[in-house]
């Protein structure tokens, strides 16, 4: 669930398995800033364990689900309604098999940054930054390919450095920074 400036919410869910899994459909409602709620909107994709969604100031939100093995993203307008989906990530390797969950987090002005793991011969992580305005970056990989990492977090600032932090194999925190360019 996100709460934006202007009080309103959008709530992300899907049925699950008595083991945690999913096993259904994916929705997001939202919920306006006087507190009524709207209908429940079908999303790409399942929100896995959690799911991943972010809201700007101007009520921009931007949801990320698994689709199979790629990682599928979707924004709303500032009234609710979503745009078409899109591929963050494609083709993934065990995506959601090994415990290292994607973030999704947008800024007031709507920059937006996605990461996420995959797994190949060793779990890696991986991200995408938006500046608001411009089209998604290529994905850039974040963890060197032999330390496999584990509990992911990542934040945005307000002028749109983002960093990540994550905890290797060997116990060790890895935080990196990164500016925008431009």
């Amino acid at each position: 669930m996100t709460v934006g400036a202007g009080g309103a919410a959008v709530a992300t869910y899907g049925h699950v398995d008595g083991d945690g899994r999913p096993d259904g459909r994916y929705f997001a409602s939202r919920m306006s800033p006087s507190g009524t709620w709207g209908r429940p909107v079908r999303q790409p994709g399942s929100p896995g364990r959690g799911g991943a969604v972010d809201m700007d100031a101007r009520g921009r939100t931007l949801l990320a689900g698994w689709d199979g093995d790629d990682l599928m993203g979707r924004w709303s307008r500032p009234n609710g309604r979503w745009r078409k989906p899109f591929v963050l990530a494609a083709e993934l390797s065990k995506p959601d098999r090994w415990g290292l969950a994607w973030q999704v987090q947008v800024n007031r002005r709507g920059d937006a940054v996605v990461a996420w793991g995959a797994k190949d011969r060793v779990a890696q992580t991986w991200a995408r930054y938006k500046p608001v305005g411009q089209a998604w970056t290529q994905p850039v990989r974040l963890t060197q390919a032999d330390i496999p990492p584990h509990l992911l977090r990542t934040a945005i600032g307000e002028c749109g450095h983002v960093a990540f932090a994550w905890v290797t194999g060997h116990g060790e925190l890895q935080v990196l920074r990164a500016s925008p360019t431009s």
